[in-house]
């Protein structure tokens, strides 16, 4: 399986990886350059997984030095995104630990459980 790094605004650390997403990758090389094109499939009756990150950030307005990852749990055919939040801030005594999350909905976006 393949795996997608999502960068959010002003950040320069990668999220963790989204599971369960396929992507169509293409590179050209003209005159020195790389263009490379992303195609990534959510099904059609979900909501992708930056939607899912972007729904839990909304929750916590004003936060910093944070980043997410989103991960599409089938559930037996109730599929939600584990969206897990970490820190991000270098000078902190827990850098890069999960610092808490939420279920999110795949199909209605709404937030099913808090986490941390």
């Amino acid at each position: 399986m393949l795996h997608l790094d999502i960068y959010l605004s002003g950040s320069k650390n990668p999220i963790n990886p989204i599971n369960q997403t396929s992507i169509n990758q293409s590179v050209q090389n003209t005159s020195n350059v790389t263009h490379t094109t992303v195609k990534k499939t959510t099904p059609t009756n979900l909501i992708s997984a930056q939607r899912a990150i972007d729904i839990v950030q909304q929750s916590s307005p004003g936060s910093t030095n944070i980043r997410f990852s989103a991960k599409l749990i089938n559930n037996n055919g109730a599929p939600y995104y584990l969206v897990t939040v970490y820190e991000d801030d270098p000078t902190s005594d827990v850098y890069g630990q999960s610092i808490g999350g939420a279920k999110v909905d795949a199909k209605t976006g709404v937030i099913l459980d808090e986490l941390g």
